[in-house]
């Protein structure tokens, strides 16, 4: 057991912890970019400062491991002004145009500026993003442009999938995120998960959006548009409005798609519905030939791609069927 003290407030820890952890615990607010619950405490953004009483060096809270007796300080003058110099160093190389970006609700980059009421010493201007942005992926888009370099992306694809498909490389002399040898992810060991995008704190990485083929497809007077919905996106759609966790509004959803011009609205039920006939048939066919087993659902392709890049040997003991989007995408363009 250990007393240690934050801001004043005396605190029991009963445990080798972080100080970023005993202060979440605790409601103390720390502020840092590259710690990540369960993931990340290499202190590589140096946001998350404080200060200890007796020590004239500030030691970042996410890998600090407090002793019996410390104090500590999270909000003194000095912590402040070092962690306000340290966000304007990232601003410095950080396309601070808030008005497009896909984050600027939930940015939390923007949140720490805000808080700190830090400054770029000049705007970082790009004018042609080409050699920044790698947007080769079906399904990922890397913005160098808005990349904070926290590493939470590293973290996140390490811990979370054992791959270390993204990570730090060394271009010119200067540390940049990507894929090995800076690859299309595609191309890589990448699982295409997702995990970097959700671990990323600003709009670095982004799942590629498609929204220009549909606009298109549906000012197209000549085409049947149709649009399948997940039955996640009928509750998760209305806590982007508001509307409290766990809403159900189908009915909204289905009345704003249809005054966005889709000629008919699915549910992703159907195309699940099909997914377990083929996949009970599949089993019932293996039962009677003896095998493979075990027999292994393939309704994720990330799933799917793991087997296919990590564990080769099991190809054959995953179901043939496709994934309910898959399925469904294939029985409506058909039929």
């Amino acid at each position: 057991m250990k007393n240690i003290t934050i801001n004043g407030n005396k605190i029991l820890v009963n445990e080798d912890k972080s100080l970023i952890k005993i202060a979440k615990d605790n409601g103390i607010d720390i502020p840092a970019l590259c710690f990540l619950e369960d993931c990340s405490n290499v202190g590589q953004c140096g946001v998350c400062l404080v200060e200890v009483e007796g020590q004239d060096e500030l030691v970042k809270a996410c890998c600090f491991i407090p002793e019996d007796g410390m104090v500590i300080n999270t909000n003194t003058e000095r912590v402040q002004e070092e962690v306000k110099n340290t966000v304007s160093s990232l601003l410095d190389k950080h396309e601070f145009k808030c008005g497009p970006c896909k984050r600027r609700e939930n940015c939390e980059f923007l949140k720490l500026v805000i808080k700190t009421k830090a400054r770029a010493s000049k705007p970082f201007i790009v004018a042609d993003k080409t050699e920044y942005v790698d947007d080769r992926s079906k399904s990922i888009v890397l913005d160098r442009t808005k990349c904070v370099k926290c590493g939470r992306c590293v973290a996140a694809c390490r811990v979370k999938t054992g791959t270390e498909s993204i990570k730090f490389i060394e271009v010119n002399g200067e540390n940049i995120i990507g894929p090995e040898n800076l690859k299309c992810f595609d191309e890589t060991n990448c699982l295409l998960c997702g995990q970097c995008v959700a671990a990323c704190p600003v709009d670095a990485l982004s799942e590629k959006s498609h929204m220009d083929r549909v606009k298109e497809a549906l000012e197209n007077e000549e085409k049947h548009v149709i649009v399948a919905m997940a039955p996640s996106v009928r509750t998760a759609m209305g806590e982007l409005f508001k509307m409290g966790y766990g809403v159900d509004v189908t009915g909204k959803l289905y009345t704003a798609l249809r005054h966005l011009g889709f000629d008919k609205i699915f549910d992703i039920n159907f195309g699940a519905d099909m997914t377990i006939m083929e996949e009970a048939t599949e089993l019932v066919q293996r039962i009677k030939a003896g095998g493979p087993f075990p027999m292994f659902t393939s309704c994720c392709p990330a799933w799917v791609r793991q087997v296919e890049n990590y564990y080769p040997k099991f190809l054959e003991n995953l179901s043939s069927a496709k994934s309910p989007q898959q399925i469904f995408g294939t029985a409506s363009k058909t039929y």
